[in-house]
């Protein structure tokens, strides 16, 4: 059996639409029987970038909003997409 994959979201899950964006990502991963696992924080309303580093995860779903995020996305060990669209060019993969 493949081992479960840990994933980041590091958005607000609070906020309507985001959530059904986080829920489309969970949608994404059954219908493909991906094995992955979410570390969400639900109890700050959301997971930042910044509580990111130093993670040693497979990969992260995350809100990049800041040239402050932006830096320390590019250090990241793992694969990372983007669902912000606040800053022009990122060079990180991201789904708008």
């Amino acid at each position: 059996m493949r081992k479960s994959k840990l994933i980041a979201v590091a958005f607000p899950l609070g906020a309507p639409h985001l959530e059904a964006v986080f829920h489309g990502i969970v949608s994404y991963a059954r219908q493909r029987r991906l094995r992955w696992s979410f570390l969400t924080s639900p109890e700050s309303w959301a997971l930042s970038v910044q509580q990111l580093r130093g993670w040693n995860g497979d990969g992260a779903v995350v809100m990049v909003n800041t040239p402050d995020e932006l830096r320390q996305i590019a250090k990241a060990s793992f694969p990372v997409v983007s669902i912000s669209d606040a800053l022009i060019t990122t060079g990180v993969p991201s789904v708008t």
